[in-house]
């Protein structure tokens, strides 16, 4: 079929079905062309790094699909993440806040910046870095009116920073949405609780 058919069956059998080797042969059958798109090389990118944890290969899937459309967010979103899986904050940071001064009308865009700064603060406890990644998540989750994925990554920062006082406050506030019928992923939740040192909870 079509190089787009390929690659929708291919996401799906990747994310739908977790079918990972019947994404493996799609993608594969998506790359052996010579003129492969820079959609083909975002997704079979996010493959590489999500199934097979290849995250130089996956860097270079993202670069290449950029050479081919340098417009295209997604490769730049899928090059950032790369780059934070690999333990390159500082240049993941600054990918993300390119990406982020586009702005695109997404909050994953902010949400990530925010994350790489956590992560450096993480790496360096004397720096600044922790500091900046809060002052941050509170203008985000200002800016989106409280969203419930941003008042996570607020209480993840805040768990960063020793803060379990104000990481209650945000649960709460987070349990006090959840009933009023807002629907909560449970991975910002996890994410809390991994942060806080408590993997059995998350």
């Amino acid at each position: 079929g079509s190089e787009m058919c390929i690659r929708d069956r291919g996401m799906l059998l990747m994310i739908a079905d977790l079918d990972w080797s019947g994404a493996k042969k799609v993608f594969d059958e998506a790359m052996s062309t010579a003129d492969a798109s820079a959609a083909a090389y975002d997704c079979y990118g996010w493959y590489l790094t999500l199934v097979e944890g290849r995250y130089v290969d996956a860097g270079r899937a993202f670069e290449r699909g950029l050479e081919l459309d340098p417009d295209r967010v997604a490769l730049r979103d899928g090059l950032a993440a790369v780059q934070a899986f690999l333990g390159n904050e500082s240049e993941a940071l600054k990918l993300n806040t390119e990406i982020r001064s586009l702005r695109l009308g997404s909050w994953d865009r902010g949400m990530n910046v925010v994350l790489n700064l956590k992560n450096l603060g993480l790496n360096e406890p004397n720096s600044d870095w922790l500091n900046r990644a809060l002052s941050e998540a509170e203008a985000q989750v200002a800016e989106s009116l409280r969203k419930p994925s941003l008042l996570g990554v607020l209480a993840e920062t805040h768990a960063a920073r020793g803060e379990n006082d104000e990481v209650e406050k945000i649960l709460d506030e987070i349990e006090q949405q959840r009933l009023g019928g807002q629907y909560i992923p449970s991975v910002w939740l996890a994410r809390v609780e991994a942060q806080r040192g408590n993997p059995e909870k998350a």
